[in-house]
């Protein structure tokens, strides 16, 4: 046999698999990191509209002819839309733990909830969630209940 010549085995070496290994995991973590991105702001956007939900169910309700309020539930971590005579749960949103919701209060807003009156109405409020990369304060008109969302991009 000649010693210049050097013959290949059939198979790889145990440093070509862990390197080939080594660079897969490499490129798998860089496209679930790019990936994590969109799916976060997704259901960041998810719910901005359970909340616009909340506020038209809340709406329909008082319509019926039950006075009902939109509050905050710090304890449970959620609006509530409850009737304001019996405390009857009609509709909520539960907020993931890491967002953080306040209710911007109008001078019309003194117990903390938005009230609604029979005809559907309520004074102009206006909700701000916040996670750790996203900002979004959602609008709304008290007598039409159209809403407008004002979204800081990170």
């Amino acid at each position: 046999m000649n010693p210049t010549r050097r013959s290949w085995p059939n198979g790889l070496t145990l440093v070509e698999v862990l390197a080939t290994t080594a660079l897969l995991g490499i490129v798998a973590a860089v496209l679930l990191g790019s990936w994590s991105a969109p799916a976060q702001r997704s259901r960041f956007r998810a719910l901005v509209d359970e909340v616009k939900g909340l506020d038209a169910r809340a709406r329909v309700a008082a319509r019926t002819g039950a006075p009902v309020a939109l509050a905050l539930d710090p304890t449970r971590h959620r609006l509530v839309v409850n009737l304001r005579f019996g405390g009857e749960t009609v509709a909520e949103v539960s907020l993931p733990q890491d967002v953080e919701v306040a209710l911007l209060r109008d001078r019309a807003i003194r117990s903390g909830a938005v009230r609604f009156d029979p005809c559907g109405t309520s004074c102009d409020y206006a909700l701000d969630l916040r996670d750790g990369t996203h900002h979004a304060r959602v609008e709304f008109a008290g007598l039409t209940g159209w809403s407008s969302t004002l979204e800081a991009v990170p």
